[in-house]
């Protein structure tokens, strides 16, 4: 078990310099707070750090924790060194660094995915990544556009759902989507669906949903790229009161798609 209770710490400004990453690139991630750090547990096991605040001991979750963890992964932190650590309101009582996931390139398509394209608030990426594993989605494919889906906020808003599903970031979506839809037979690939507000759209709920679909959800002000939504197979919207309402959050939109094929889904079953 290690203290630290100066912030020039070699390992502590390590762990500094991770708070400032906004892109994909690093793989390594702080996971703040109990919750988050008891489901990487139950995922992948012991992380390569445990960051503990000082004076927690005796918290009854982070004792639970601590009973699961070597000791020489543990270390103890001053509350304003996990103070500048943390991305919240008050420090936490723990802070797991660990190695990000790496998700497998290979037929990421092949049981269906959800695309974001551009999708630039990490709360909208994290809720939308939530809401896929819920639904029983094993992929998501971020587009180059969009905000890093292991961010801060994007891991709050997931509540752990992350750890649940494949997820493929800085993706070129046009020369992977491309790809998809002309060297698949259409009736051996999942059918491609850009949810759209344009006239040619169809209502979500007259759609027959297939087993497998690619679901597009685009950015939240200018909605899909024009280039993605040429090559989707059927574009679809959600019926709605727009004299109210002109769209609704991308989040909002792509958990009413994804429980709609879920639905459709066990009735076929």
């Amino acid at each position: 078990m290690k203290e630290i209770s100066s912030s020039s710490n070699a390992l502590y400004k390590s762990w500094l310099r991770l708070t400032r990453q906004t892109n994909a690139k690093s793989h390594d991630l702080l996971l703040e707070g109990a919750h988050i750090c008891q489901a990487w547990l139950a995922r992948f096991g012991v992380p390569e750090w445990v960051l503990l605040r000082s004076g927690s001991q005796n918290v009854p979750e982070i004792a639970e924790l601590l009973a699961s963890l070597p000791t020489d992964r543990q270390v103890w932190l001053e509350p304003r060194l996990m103070r500048g650590l943390s991305s919240l309101s008050s420090e936490p009582a723990v802070i797991f660094v660990a190695q990000r996931p790496q998700a497998s390139t290979d037929q990421q398509w092949r049981e269906g995915a959800v695309v974001l394209d551009a999708i630039q608030d990490p709360g909208n990426v994290g809720t939308v990544i939530r809401t896929a594993a819920a639904a029983g989605i094993e992929h998501v494919v971020a587009g180059l556009g969009s905000a890093n889906c292991w961010s801060a906020k994007a891991l709050r808003a997931g509540q752990g759902a992350q750890f649940h599903v494949a997820i493929h970031e800085a993706v070129d979506l046009s020369d992977w989507l491309s790809h998809l839809v002309s060297e698949q037979d259409p009736s051996e690939r999942p059918m491609v669906l850009a949810t759209t507000l344009g006239d040619t759209s169809t209502s979500l709920f007259e759609l027959d949903l297939p087993e497998r679909v690619i679901w597009l959800f685009g950015h939240e002000g200018q909605g899909l790229s024009a280039e993605l939504v040429a090559m989707a197979d059927q574009c679809v919207h959600i019926p709605h009161e727009t004299a109210a309402v002109e769209s609704l959050n991308v989040a909002s939109a792509a958990a009413i798609c994804l429980f709609e094929h879920r639905r459709q889904r066990s009735l076929a079953r």
